[in-house]
């Protein structure tokens, strides 16, 4: 609901690319070619690991325990970011980018 949101309110400015799956959909649709998609998708992907990289640097101090972990007692601290205990990062990115495009 908010990604339609966004769109129907900026869709008009910016072309409504908000995240990849966007992006390919309009790939799609044929109303962009696949160079200018490509550049888009990669400039989603870097803005969003800069603003994770943002958000980690703005909020580390908050989010891990006292051992310096994210977890505590097993669970994950207030505001983490972190995957649940069990799964790895590279797990959980993989599931991020499966749900993206569902």
């Amino acid at each position: 609901a908010s990604l339609m949101s966004m769109i129907y309110a900026l869709g008009n400015v910016s072309g409504a690319h908000f995240n990849p799956a966007v992006t390919v959909a309009i790939l799609g649709s044929g109303r962009l070619g696949a160079g200018k998609a490509v550049g888009h998708m990669v400039s989603q992907c870097l803005g969003g690991a800069v603003a994770a990289l943002a958000y980690h640097q703005i909020y580390a101090s908050s989010m891990a325990s006292k051992d310096g972990s994210y977890f505590a007692k097993g669970k994950p601290t207030s505001l983490s970011l972190a995957p649940g205990e069990g799964y790895t990062l590279v797990q959980a990115m993989w599931v991020e980018c499966f749900f993206t495009f569902v």
